[in-house]
């Protein structure tokens, strides 16, 4: 193929990969309540855009929760300032009051609100697949696109308004545009990491794991492409330069919070940093600090940027108890995000893993493998390292509530895999035309070669029907969960339907199918309803008076009842309110949207 019409038939390839991941997305996302998240984060980003004040949802950086709200400044919503909510900083209550409350369309705020998302979404999905076709080929690219597009947790976070896939793009920015300053250290490559920097610390607080990153990278960077004798040097060099990134990232800040706090009074600042740096897991001496600067004038705005760390750092100390494997004491958590992962990513993919990773292995363990490879192949290990030093921190944290919360991996893990495979089509290509695989980089036949026909088949070929047959697997599988791609898990757990018995929360039931049980008993004519929601949808916004509320310690109930899947399991942990008691399984009506358990008694 001539290479201009090869580039057009792949580009194309790619933009039909990305409009059909945009329309899953919004499809899916078109019957949504608000998920559990998207209360306070549309709430708190309407009230930035509208009022430039940062007092809701001090946690989490502001930039994602900006561009979910910026459709609705155009939706002439009527605005609840004089609530009690608003006036006192009650997110979730400010959340609810603007969405439900204050007589607005709360279908078309949530859908409003989840298009931009989608948008953001679908350029990502470019950024990855135009890197990874830039460095390791057009194969590698489509490649690693098809495994975000048909990525079940891309394709369910993609469309909320929260700050996971945010962290994911300012990760993969941030991580990329600090290895082509490493690559090439100009001053123009150091101002562009550093403004990619500052974007990934605008998404998410999660991203701020980049620092101990670039300066590992920085030094691996000069101890395998410095000589022996201009190490020290070497290093002193980059070290300080990427100290320069950080300050460029930390100044990009800057303006984005002078604005958000621009009519953000300075003493109420002061005292909302003093309520919210109470909790425990951070020292006195930088809660002091940021305490101290958070009513003077020209600071303020970092001031608020770090008791937004220092707050997500105190919720991440304090951690969780989910449900577990059928335990919710807390116990076996150190597996937690390997399980999940596990399970809720497609079996496809985990096989593709192990392939990729059993032929670099096999690589790897040839004696051509030394300093000068790895400085050859440095990107390959700056990924690991980004993949390794994430997930450490993510393993020993002690928040346990979503796949989410490694979403940042996904991208590197993607084009790592998708890398690999195209290098073994490459070398079993090879292997077709030569006869046998090569033995080495150059691809010089090894001994014991011998002519192709003498083989009996091509290796290629079959390869390539392994290749098609597990792509069209994974999309198969990944299709068939529509619309409800939050709750997918894969074969090991049972698909959808038995990923209850394993995890919850954002992994399954984040409050998404309020909208569908209205329907569901709008169908049946149900007259009322007992339900136990989990969310922060106002389930009488949509089943008026049919809604009758309740808890599991409230004790047996007659008639239709229905309970959230976060909500039965989170039962466990007290057995005089477990569901179980009363509610087995055996007596299961139906599922809404595997997140909400209907049940019929008499």
């Amino acid at each position: 193929m001539q290479p201009a019409k090869g580039k057009l038939v792949v580009n194309a390839t790619a933009v039909a990969m990305l409009g059909l991941m945009a329309g899953l997305m919004f499809a899916s996302a078109w019957n949504d309540t608000i998920i559990f998240d998207e209360d306070p984060h549309i709430g708190a980003g309407y009230s930035y855009l509208r009022t430039a004040d940062h007092r809701l949802n001090h946690e989490h950086p502001p930039l994602m929760k900006d561009l979910g709200a910026f459709p609705l400044l155009w939706m002439n919503l009527r605005e609840p300032w004089d609530d009690r909510t608003w006036m006192e900083s009650d997110q979730w209550g400010f959340g609810q009051k603007l969405i439900f409350g204050s007589g607005n369309d709360a279908d078309a705020i949530t859908r409003a609100a989840k298009a931009p998302m989608i948008v953001f979404t679908a350029l990502l999905g470019w950024v990855i697949f135009g890197w990874a076709r830039k460095h390791f080929g057009a194969a590698s690219g489509l490649l690693a696109l098809f495994f975000y597009a048909f990525s079940p947790t891309f394709l369910a976070h993609g469309r909320l308004v929260t700050t996971d896939v945010g962290a994911a793009a300012g990760f993969f920015i941030g991580t990329t545009a600090f290895l082509r300053f490493l690559n090439n250290p100009t001053r123009r490559n150091v101002l562009l990491a550093g403004f990619a920097m500052g974007f990934a610390f605008l998404t998410k607080f999660s991203t701020f794991v980049l620092v101990p990153i670039a300066v590992i990278l920085a030094i691996a960077w000069a101890l395998v492409q410095e000589e022996p004798g201009n190490r020290a040097r070497g290093l002193f060099r980059h070290l300080t330069r990427t100290a320069g990134i950080f300050v460029v990232a930390f100044l990009a800040i800057y303006p984005v919070y002078l604005h958000h706090t621009w009519n953000y009074p300075p003493k109420r600042q002061r005292v909302e940093t003093i309520a919210n740096l109470a909790g425990h897991g951070v020292g006195h001496t930088p809660k002091n600090i940021v305490i101290r600067a958070s009513d003077k004038p020209v600071i303020r705005p970092w001031a608020e940027y770090f008791l937004g760390l220092l707050t997500a750092v105190q919720i991440a100390a304090a951690g969780n108890n989910p449900f577990f494997l059928g335990d919710v004491s807390g116990a076996g958590l150190h597996l937690y995000f390997p399980l999940v992962y596990g399970v809720k990513e497609p079996l496809a993919l985990h096989v593709l893993t192990l392939i990729a990773l059993a032929f670099g292995i096999s690589g790897a363990l040839q004696p051509l493998y030394t300093r000068r490879w790895l400085a050859a192949r440095f990107t390959v290990v700056a990924f690991l390292v980004v993949i390794a030093v994430y997930w450490g921190v993510s393993i020993r944290s002690n928040l346990h509530i979503g796949v989410r919360h490694v979403l940042p991996t996904f991208p590197f893990i993607y084009i790592l895999v998708a890398s690999e495979i195209a290098s073994l089509d490459r070398r079993l290509r090879g292997a077709s035309t030569e006869g046998a695989l090569p033995h080495n980089e150059a691809g010089e036949p090894g001994p014991g070669w011998r002519p192709a026909a003498n083989w009996g088949f091509r290796p290629i070929g079959a390869f390539r029907m392994l290749l098609g047959a597990l792509l069209a697997w994974q999309a198969v599988t990944v299709l068939r969960a529509h619309p409800s791609y939050l709750a997918y898990f894969n074969e090991i757990a049972g698909g959808p339907d038995g990923g209850y018995q394993y995890v919850v929360d954002s992994n399954l039931d984040w409050g998404q199918d309020l909208k569908r049980l209205a329907e569901f008993v709008e169908e049946r004519g149900i007259p009322e309803i007992h339900f136990d929601y989990f969310g922060t949808a106002d389930p009488a916004y949509y089943l008026k008076e049919k809604y009758r509320a309740f808890s599991s310690c409230a004790g047996p109930q007659k008639g239709w009842v229905a309970v959230s899947a976060m909500s039965y399991q989170g039962s466990r942990a007290k057995p005089e309110c477990d569901y179980r008691r009363w509610l087995p399984m055996e007596k299961l009506v139906t599922k809404i949207g595997y997140s909400i358990f209907v049940f019929r008694l008499e």
